[in-house]
């Protein structure tokens, strides 16, 4: 399936705006409220986010240092590769709910169970990293850049990789919505 470059690229910074509007709400909520589990073996909101923030220490240093060494030249038009594309579209929920249960890599989960709400100052200074190198992006080929992620020796396309990073968070902060009572908006 081929899709606009610049249409994928505002499609992520519109979901990581979003995200970060989600990220600021839960500031305002005391560590108590989310630090919250809804049941012993769940994770609490701030348990979600550090998560998160795990991800996000692998996977924006790899794509941060992709892009920079990409020398492809952008194109108007990239094509989603079949194994990123599903990758990522598993990781969306669907109308609130997750569309299926994925076990967690144990160097990926949240060692702690009452969290600081440093855990979201953190991820939102992650999100914001992120949307200045989804303005990188725009100057690389999408399809040829390669990027690897959390499975050692599997490489997708570099918009499979920063789809999969988005969509994901849009899965955990849809998960973290839910625990408060929230609807998600993405």
């Amino acid at each position: 399936m081929k899709i606009k470059s610049t249409e994928l690229l505002e499609d992520l910074k519109q979901k990581t705006i979003q995200i970060l509007k989600e990220a600021r709400f839960y500031q305002s909520l005391e560590a108590s409220v989310l630090n919250n589990k809804p049941a012993p073996s769940k994770w609490s909101v701030l348990e979600c986010i550090e998560h998160l923030n795990i991800c996000g220490d692998i996977y924006l240093k790899e794509i941060e240092s992709r892009l920079l060494k990409s020398n492809h030249s952008s194109q108007e038009y990239h094509k989603l590769g079949i194994l990123g594309n599903y990758s990522a579209k598993s990781m969306l929920p669907k109308k609130d709910k997750l569309p299926m249960k994925m076990k967690t890599f144990k160097f990926m989960t949240p060692v702690r169970s009452s969290l600081s709400t440093t855990t979201i100052d953190k991820f939102i200074k992650q999100q914001e990293h992120f949307l200045l190198l989804i303005d990188k992006a725009h100057q690389i080929n999408l399809t040829k850049t390669k990027c690897g992620l959390a499975v050692k020796g599997l490489k997708f396309r570099m918009s499979d990789a920063m789809r999969f990073y988005t969509f994901h968070n849009v899965r955990h902060i849809t998960q973290a919505n839910k625990i408060l009572g929230r609807e998600s908006d993405f």
